[in-house]
């Protein structure tokens, strides 16, 4: 994104005009989003009601627009941040360099779009973007250009809301009940579920630390849950291909150089491994 000015030309210096570029420049040093409201008011000390009609104003152009599955919340779109992969991607440490060339190989052997995704479960959970291969497509980048919320969807969203968080929650914590849908994601080893890029859909494994291995030593015995691996494929293709896909999905970190994983071979999840 090139340099923005938000400096008024003296014809746009009113005071309501004025608190639009205040808004504005606001969200932009809070970042991509999404962001509670509360929080948006805090940021720039305005009345909530006047932020929230210069947000009303800012949807109208194109600039924001509310969150899907979490209310109050709202984000910059895509015709500010640009629809590039970065902004597919949460700033997160902790994606290893054998990790990553384990995308790589994943994306080359399906030639799909390949994500990684962490969760969070502070205030209302969710799941986080935190790797991504294979986001150069055109076909991709031309599907991801014309629905501007889409990438805010893939780089975040609600843990029950797709694929890569249901796979997450099914896995999280073997002492909670489960509903059938999730008991249904346990057994098979996967969730798959339409992305929110229409006609594209996702197909996803739990991703497992083994204490020992990610600094989690006394903390928790047995492999958990740290997040999800994902294939992101038109929803054709994916229903054509998905059990030739499950096996790499499944069992590509084997081959990896590192320390034994305490999962059974035939397990279906993938083991994470520090570097």
């Amino acid at each position: 994104m090139g340099a923005l000015s938000l400096q008024p030309d003296e014809a746009e210096r009113t005071p309501e005009a004025l608190r639009s570029y205040h808004v504005f420049k606001t969200l932009l040093g809070m970042g991509p989003g999404p962001h509670p409201m509360r929080r948006i008011v805090e940021r720039t000390g305005l009345p909530r009601g006047v932020v929230r009609r210069r947000l009303n104003a800012m949807r109208e152009a194109g600039l924001c627009c509310p969150t899907p599955g979490h209310p109050g919340h709202h984000e910059l779109t895509t015709a500010v941040w640009g629809a590039d992969g970065e902004r597919l991607l949460h700033a997160l440490p902790g994606v290893q360099a054998r990790s990553r060339r384990y995308l790589t190989v994943l994306q080359q052997q399906t030639g799909q779009i390949v994500f990684m995704h962490g969760h969070m479960l502070l205030d209302s959970p969710v799941r986080l973007c935190v790797e991504c291969r294979g986001d150069s497509r055109p076909d991709f980048a031309r599907e991801l250009a014309a629905h501007p919320t889409a990438a805010g969807r893939l780089r975040q969203a609600p843990l029950a809301a797709d694929a890569p968080g249901l796979a997450i929650l099914a896995h999280l914590d073997d002492t909670m009940p489960l509903s059938g849908e999730l008991q249904t994601i346990r057994a098979l080893g996967y969730a798959k579920s339409p992305s929110p890029l229409p006609g594209w859909s996702f197909v996803s494994v739990p991703l497992h630390a083994v204490p020992g291995t990610v600094g989690l030593e006394g903390v928790v015995g047995g492999a958990r849950v740290v997040g999800a691996v994902s294939l992101l494929a038109r929803t054709g293709d994916l229903e054509r291909h998905m059990d030739a896909w499950l096996s790499p999905l499944w069992h590509g970190v084997r081959g990896l150089p590192a320390p034994a994983t305490r999962l059974e071979d035939d397990a279906p999840s993938v083991a994470l491994h520090a570097a």
